[in-house]
């Protein structure tokens, strides 16, 4: 899916909810204070418009880049290309990856694992063992 069109239909559906809220919040001033309410509702009304677009790109943003490589080493495991695998994470320096190629695994894992992870994991720091 384009991220552009869920985030815009993501945007629409908080919009919707905070709307839902704010009206509530809205009947609640309109009991307590009658005269109040008409200013209280069309206030909420329009943040809920200002409110719902940071929800909705929170929401919607990608994830990081540490999490990507660790969700496509989990599934070189799974499918038995891999035995295990560990990840060295520092601030200053891209990942360092360790893997157990399994007994079945392709002779040319390093190559894999490379290509599968693109720019984020440079090859020289992708160690492939038996």
């Amino acid at each position: 899916m384009n991220p552009a069109m869920l985030l815009m239909g993501v945007y629409i559906v908080v919009t919707f909810v905070l709307q839902g809220l704010f009206f509530l919040v809205s009947e609640a001033v309109d009991k307590l204070a009658p005269d109040w309410s008409l200013l209280a509702f069309l206030i909420l009304f329009l943040c809920a418009y200002g409110f719902a677009w940071p929800i909705a790109v929170h929401l919607t943003e990608p994830k990081a880049e540490d999490d990507q490589i660790e969700k496509e080493l989990l599934n070189l495991k799974r499918s038995g290309k891999i035995l295990s695998y560990t990840v060295e994470r520092r601030k200053d320096a891209p990942p360092f990856i360790q893997v157990t190629r399994a007994v079945d695994g392709p002779t040319n894992l390093h190559e894999v694992i490379g290509r599968l992870l693109g720019d984020a994991v440079p090859a020289n720091r992708i160690s492939v063992g038996v």
